[in-house]
């Protein structure tokens, strides 16, 4: 076998044309072949992004026994690879119908004629020598016309054989300082998927994009780090975002110092700044709105320009739209709030029916408020549900006990209080009107009127494995606020123990403390009654005695009379 070299400088080729003449004797018919294997090896990367064919030339000269061309002679090659030696395993065969020109010249190219066994584009080349056996049926039968060694392997399918190799199906016994996929210059490493961005890594720049159209667009954008799918595809000049997860950030442009982990988390956001999104579809709906902290799957979803929320939580002000400096901790916690602004909610469901009320505070599972506009107001406990702006209420309807290790003080300082006065307390005058009573309340009933106005999912787990038999089981002694309120009306005492309903979502309750001022007036009114009985009581012993005084002197001046009569 004769082998002839060319490498061509002027073109990254290296052509390497085998020849291979021999005459086979077998029985009948002779043949004598002379064959031709070309091979194209690619080397440069300049072409690194080219279609590497699955196949390589074959030509061969058939004769027969004589030395005669085989012209026009229809018949079958039959091609074999061997691995590691010429009897070594069958790697792959195929067959090929031909004719031969009227030169006897038979062109094909093997790895793309009929299957026999094996798989053509799986052939780990480098891993072992490769040995081709050609055999030709003319007359019926096959021939063997020799195995003989690939010297050269076809056309870059054996890339160890070219400098700076890299194999497609793994490697072995590399040099991690030697042996890389990127650049050796200051230039940005791209990766391409259908002749589309799909990764870059620019030194420049200092951005990392991975993912089909991951930073698809960027242009002067630095400090960015996006991998997944349309990750930042769209940014051109935001600096020092984060984004993991497909389509997280897509839509943002300019805006800087955002974070976002999790499918569509900060989806809509363009020139929004300072925004932490975690979990899926989170801040998705964000476009302009500043330092948001949601953490959570769909954590303030529907946020769009509002600012200085955090959401911690699945759904967790996931309504919100331009409501700003809100907090939300726990699933759902928030979860209605539109417009809303500095309310703070902490626990599953916390203040989920608020919707554009401002400054509302719970704490506690399901701590909510009545309807969606109160101001001010504040529900700590589970359940507890407060129903009018500026009120507090502490645990729900079924809390039999609420304690606490010192009493309930009130802000009393006369430094801070003005127009005093004693004159418009009233005392017995109010107190004598009151009628204390025993009596059962119906805290079932009373849950009822608190959450009539929420949706029936909200409501229905108010009432979720709730015994409501203990509370109303107590038996109370107070007042009935309705018939204070009269008390106050009839008596002219503009009384503050009595809260009166702000709306038809309000109730009746009543500050028993407050019954000490009024109680205390009344003791002081009686005091002094009884100040005055006792004086009068004094004055009429005095004039008693003075009488009986007055009565045994003038009887013992009678006395003294008579008898000074009689003596004479």
């Amino acid at each position: 076998m004769q082998a002839i070299g060319v490498f061509m400088s002027s073109i990254p080729l290296i052509f390497v044309s085998f020849k291979l003449t021999k005459q086979i004797i077998p029985m009948k018919p002779n043949f004598i072949l002379t064959a031709a294997l070309t091979a194209f090896c690619l080397l440069s990367t300049t072409y690194s992004h080219a279609q590497i064919p699955q196949g390589f030339n074959y030509q061969a000269v058939l004769r027969d026994g004589g030395g005669d061309i085989l012209a026009s002679q229809p018949l079958t090659m039959r091609f074999t690879i061997h691995d590691a030696t010429a009897a070594g395993t069958v790697l792959y065969q195929e067959t090929r119908a031909t004719t031969t020109t009227s030169e006897g010249l038979v062109n094909t190219v093997i790895g793309t004629g009929t299957i026999v066994s094996g798989n053509f584009t799986t052939i780990d080349w480098p891993s072992a020598s490769k040995f081709l056996r050609v055999e030709v049926n003319a007359t019926g039968s096959y021939v063997d016309l020799g195995t003989q060694q690939l010297m050269s392997v076809p056309y870059a399918l054996a890339a160890s054989n070219a400098p700076n190799s890299w194999s497609l199906t793994g490697n072995a016994n590399t040099n991690e300082n030697t042996q890389f996929i990127g650049t050796t210059d200051n230039v940005p490493l791209s990766f391409r998927v259908n002749n589309e961005n799909a990764g870059r890594i620019d030194p420049t720049l200092s951005n990392t994009f991975l993912g089909h159209k991951s930073g698809n667009v960027n242009t002067t954008g630095f400090g960015n780090t996006a991998v997944g799918s349309s990750t930042l595809s769209f940014n051109t000049e935001g600096t020092f975002n984060s984004a993991i997860g497909t389509n997280a950030l897509y839509s943002n442009t300019t805006g800087y110092d955002n974070t976002a982990n999790g499918s569509g988390a900060l989806y809509f956001n363009t020139t929004g700044n300072s925004n932490t999104a975690n979990g899926a579809s989170a801040l998705s709906s964000n476009t302009t709105g500043n330092n948001n902290t949601a953490n959570g799957d769909e954590a303030l979803y529907d946020n769009t320009t509002g600012n200085n929320n955090t959401a911690n939580g699945i759904d967790a002000l996931s309504s919100n739209t331009t409501g700003y400096w809100n907090t939300a901790s726990g699933a759902s916690a928030l979860s209605s709030n539109t417009i809303g602004f500095y309310n703070t909610a902490n626990g599953y469901e916390a203040l989920a029916s608020n919707i554009t009320g401002d400054f509302n505070t719970a704490i506690g599972k399901s701590a909510d408020v009545s309807t969606g506009a109160l101001f001010n107001a504040t529900a700590i406990g589970y359940n507890a549900t407060v129903n009018a702006s500026n009120k507090v209420r502490i645990g729900n309807t079924f809390v039999t006990v609420i304690q606490g290790q010192v009493a309930y003080s009130f802000p009393s300082d006369g430094r801070f209080k003005n127009n005093i006065t004693e004159s418009d307390v009233k005392g017995l005058e109010f107190i004598k009107l009151l009628r204390p009573v025993e009596y059962n309340f119906d805290t079932k009933k009373f849950e009822e009127f608190l959450t009539k106005n929420m949706p029936d999912s909200t409501k229905a787990r108010h009432f979720e494995d709730t015994d409501f038999s203990a509370s109303t089981a107590i038996r109370q002694s107070g007042f009935v606020a309705q018939e204070v309120e009269q008390a106050m009306e009839e008596s002219g005492y503009n009384f503050n123990g009595v809260h009166a309903p702000a709306d038809e979502n309000d109730n009746y309750s009543v500050a028993y403390s407050l019954f000490v001022v009024p109680l205390v007036k009344g003791m002081q009114e009686q005091q002094m009654m009884i100040e005055e009985l006792k004086l009068a009581l004094e004055q009429s012993q005095n004039e008693k005695v003075q009488m009986q005084f007055d009565f045994e002197t003038r009887l013992t001046s009678i006395e003294n009379r008579l008898l000074n009569k009689e003596q004479r």
